[in-house]
């Protein structure tokens, strides 16, 4: 189970093992009293500042209560690094910069930025305007820089000059995304079907590890 992979880990004298959770079990202290002393990082599932607006990203009624739960949990019991995953739709790209002022209110080390993938028509519903999205991150990474780490990500570079040491790249046939509740598919292969070169890319100096474009 759980704490039996946790306690291997710290017995394989893993030096950093991390957690990714949308804080359900966390909020629970008993889980807590048992799971923190083996996790040196956790990584929260948290997408915006307001209740309706997280529970509607993550299809789950009480998810804003649970990730606070587990955050008031874990510092209670702990010191372990917060770290914050936020993907960007057109429900929370409104409430970026309020969400991150959360996020360093309440103590966390990172925050990343995760603009939506479009690999499925449920995904392209929820667009918003690319360049409203970067105006808004650069304006963010302006201001908030130096309280806590930000990264950005499925983002192209292009859009980024000066700020790239700020975008994460990823290995395409290393990372696997879910196109259904049923199968996963390479990183890779949802490029092929989804992703697409514009004609100012190949002349473009991020082209090798650029995340191209996404079909409209």
């Amino acid at each position: 189970d759980f704490n039996f992979v946790l306690k291997l880990s710290h017995k394989l004298l893993y030096r950093t093992i991390k957690v990714i959770t949308n804080g359900i079990q966390f909020a629970r202290e008993d889980f807590c009293q048992e799971n923190l002393p083996y996790i040196t990082d956790i990584w929260f599932s948290f997408h915006a500042p307001v209740k309706s607006i997280q529970d509607k990203l993550t299809w789950l009624k009480g998810s804003y209560e649970w990730v606070l739960g587990a955050i008031e949990n874990i510092k209670k019991f702990s010191n372990i690094n917060l770290h914050n995953h936020c993907v960007i739709t057109h429900h929370n790209i409104d409430f970026l910069e309020d969400h991150i002022k959360k996020i360093i209110s309440l103590w966390f080390v990172s925050i990343h930025f995760m603009s939506l993938m479009h690999n499925t028509d449920s995904n392209k519903a929820q667009t918003y305007d690319f360049e409203k999205l970067v105006k808004i991150l650069k304006n963010i990474i302006d201001m908030y820089k130096n309280d806590i780490k930000i990264e950005v990500s499925y983002i192209q570079q292009c859009y980024f000059k000066w700020y790239e040491k700020y975008v994460l790249w990823f290995e395409y046939g290393k990372e696997y995304v879910s196109n259904n509740v049923n199968s996963l598919v390479s990183w890779e292969e949802t490029i092929i079907r989804n992703k697409v070169l514009k004609e100012k890319c190949h002349t473009c100096e991020y082209l090798k590890r650029c995340h191209w474009f996404w079909r409209k």
